[in-house]
């Protein structure tokens, strides 16, 4: 007699459960009480709320209750990411009490999560220095992202939470900023053994600044000698943070960087100078802001390879200003006859990513580029054509369309040019004219399938501007063959083409 599914033994259901997305094990929850005591934990194992989720309030604050009154459940919880909450001014007058109880429902929810290792709670105004308490006595918590806009706490208490070791600060005001030096000292501190030898510290470091700039060049001088173990760094609108500071940090962890990320930071930046005499024998993802014109291209892409020449890099992103993309482009839709008119060069002074760019990146990691991200940046056909010539081992590719000739588009990404491509994704064009004209879709949706139906069947992502669509492959038993339709995407993470692409 065959052996069925339930006679597996009840150890495999936990590691096979795992391996499925969550409406199955939502599916499998049902089928018997075995069954449900292994896929009810993994259903918990990572809770979120997002701001664009319907009544993200209402939900975020159910949520917490549920963790506060079933500590069972809590214990499930690996990954808790609530990104909406509510905030003092949003309670009417007169109702302290019912404040007070959703910010305890808050608190014994985090305390009774003693599982949790990644903690997410960006939304300004809503952190308090008793929530603060209880993140720091959850010992496993290894990552943590919250709002430093000190309006709700006290700075000073962050150096109680010393156990992480992958940090994401938003908005950091310069009360928070200047506890930082302390607090990174103590998470250096902790880490380190009886005999010196330092195993903890900050692995990953993400600071996001907009117009308060306490996070520049000067303070990551201070901030350099607690973070000699940096795996990630990433600075995003840091606007006082230059090639200095920068210098400073990455001097210190040239041995471990793995990805670096410096978005929109001081006009004063000068990577030729960060370049020179540093090797990142690690550095396997790089994310840049070119510089603004009129300053020069070339200058800057050379000292990119030079930055990158010893790394194996594997992902590369460049993004021009959202403020400075070109007045006009050449960018027409495509037809036959326009075709042939759509060769008007663009501005000089306006930098591209170019065929000859390409042909240089790829004398130095043709064997390890995987990823490729431009946005805003004028990206000719050419270039996507070099790119699939030169990097065929390309699974990420999210470029900015400056020519609607699809059928080159689909050959260019066709299987048998990029046979490994997991995600494609047509970013805005780089002409706010040519977005005008379209501003929901740059192909209608049976374009899209049309090219994804002409990818490799490994393809699992495909978008244009804000849509991300999943690739599902159906197959019909009466013809014995397969379509590609593209579904809503329902994946719990953000698709790629959103953690790259800066609005």
């Amino acid at each position: 007699m065959p052996a069925a599914f339930n006679d597996l033994p009840p150890e495999l259901l936990a590691p096979i459960f795992s391996s499925l997305p969550e409406s199955s094990i939502v599916r499998c929850a049902r089928v018997s009480r075995e069954w449900n005591a292994f896929a009810t934990p993994l259903l918990y194992r990572r809770v979120a709320v997002y701001s664009w989720n319907t009544n993200a309030k209402t939900r975020a604050a159910a949520l917490m209750r549920t963790l506060a009154e079933k500590p069972d459940v809590a214990r499930w919880v690996k990954h808790i990411d609530v990104r909406d909450f509510y905030r003092e001014f949003e309670f009417m007058s007169g109702h302290d009490e019912e404040r007070a109880e959703l910010y305890q429902h808050c608190e014994q929810g985090l305390a009774n999560c003693v599982n949790v290792e990644s903690c997410v709670w960006p939304r300004d105004g809503t952190l308090t220095t008793t929530m603060i308490d209880v993140l720091s006595h959850l010992s496993r918590l290894e990552r943590l992202e919250f709002n430093a806009r000190s309006v709700t706490y006290d700075p000073s208490d962050l150096v109680r939470i010393r156990q992480i070791r992958s940090l994401g600060l938003t908005l950091p005001d310069k009360p928070a900023a200047n506890v930082l030096p302390k607090w990174f000292q103590a998470i250096a501190e902790a880490g380190r053994d009886s005999d010196g030898v330092e195993h903890g510290g900050l692995r990953d470091l993400r600071v996001i600044c907009q117009s308060d700039n306490s996070i520049g060049s000067s303070m990551l001088i201070r901030l350099a000698p607690y973070l000699t173990r940096l795996e990630s760094f990433h600075l995003l609108g840091c606007a006082k943070a230059d090639h200095i500071g920068i210098r400073a940090v990455l001097a210190g962890c040239s041995a471990t960087i793995q990805r670096l990320s410096l978005e929109s930071i001081s006009l004063k930046f000068d990577l030729k100078e960060l370049a020179t005499g540093l090797e990142l024998p690690r550095l396997t993802s790089l994310t840049l802001t070119l510089p603004t014109p009129p300053a020069p291209q070339q200058p800057f892409l050379n000292a990119l390879l030079e930055l990158t020449s010893s790394s194996p890099l594997a992902a590369l992103s460049l993004f021009q200003p959202a403020t400075q993309t070109p007045p006009s482009t050449s960018l027409v839709l495509y037809s036959a006859s326009a075709a042939q008119q759509n060769t008007a060069p663009q501005p000089r002074e306006y930098p591209q990513f170019t065929p000859d760019f390409v042909q240089r990146l790829a004398l130095q990691h043709s064997g390890t580029l995987r990823q490729v991200a431009i946005a805003r940046l004028p990206t000719p056909l050419e270039a996507i054509e070099a790119l699939s010539a030169y990097f065929p081992k390309l699974e990420v590719l999210i470029v900015p369309v400056h020519q609607f000739d699809w059928p080159r588009l689909a050959a260019a990404v066709s299987a048998s040019s990029l046979p490994f491509l997991r995600t494609l994704h047509l970013s805005y064009p780089t002409s706010p004219r040519i977005r005008a004209l379209t501003r929901h879709e740059l192909v209608g949706l049976s374009v899209l399938t049309e090219i994804a139906s002409s990818c490799s069947p490994t393809l699992e992502q495909i978008g244009q501007f804000n849509k991300v669509y999943e690739v599902v492959r159906r197959w019909d038993k009466a013809t014995d063959a397969t379509s590609v339709v593209l579904e809503r995407w329902s994946g719990p993470q953000f698709p790629d083409a959103f953690q790259v692409i800066r609005a």
